[in-house]
């Protein structure tokens, strides 16, 4: 004869409330492990605002451009530094915005960005998204995210202490590249809508509001 339990003379009701203790411990441990995919390591932290530099002009040089003769701007941020796990290696988000002025064809091949750590470690995009349109149209802007693959779990075994984004740009069929670079060590911004661009408010400061 099977054993008798406490719960078999409870009425229905109380022997379902019964069980959401455990119900209850499920639900947070899986919200627990969605969460913790999705993590950045606090400790690597790159800034508040995106950091900008101007697309140079078609005959223009690769360093200082001034707004004349600038055929777009770009705008880059790190989201955060990743720690490997079963599933993949270490890895480094960063999102880059590309803005095209007036008629001139600026087109960047965000298969072929590079991320150069501290210790010159190149770095290649393992995978690079689109959010919104994927080719900014004349006078407007495209925006990537973009994920850099570092060998290994441990992201600790690399000079991160600075790290630069190096973007080759196409204008008019004329290729340069430009370099954003980034210093470890600020507090980080993170959008608060994915698919928006932070916006500035009348400080500077970024809203998280797309412009």
């Amino acid at each position: 004869m099977r054993g008798w339990s406490i719960r078999e003379g409870m009425p229905r009701p109380i022997q379902a409330l019964a069980i959401l203790p455990a119900l209850c411990f499920v639900t947070t441990l899986i919200a627990t492990l969605l969460t913790g995919c999705a993590t950045y390591d606090s400790g690597y932290q790159y800034g508040t605002r995106p950091r900008g530099a101007s697309v140079p002009g078609r005959a223009g040089p690769a360093g200082a451009v001034s707004v004349a003769d600038a055929a777009g701007r770009l705008e880059a941020q790190v989201l955060g530094v990743r720690e490997g796990d079963a599933t993949g290696p270490a890895s480094i988000d960063v999102r880059l915005r590309v803005e095209r002025f007036g008629a001139t064809t600026v087109a960047v091949p965000v298969g072929d960005l590079q991320l150069v750590t501290g210790d010159r470690e190149q770095l290649g995009v393992r995978d690079v998204r689109a959010i919104g349109p994927a080719v900014a149209a004349s006078g407007g802007a495209a925006a990537y995210q973009a994920t850099f693959a570092l060998p290994g779990r441990d992201p600790a075994i690399f000079d991160l202490s600075g790290l630069d984004l190096m973007i080759p740009v196409d204008v008019d069929g004329h290729r340069s590249v430009v370099r954003i670079p980034f210093q470890r060590g600020a507090t980080a911004y993170i959008w608060a809508d994915p698919w928006e661009w932070p916006g500035r408010d009348a400080n500077g400061r970024p809203t998280g509001r797309g412009k």
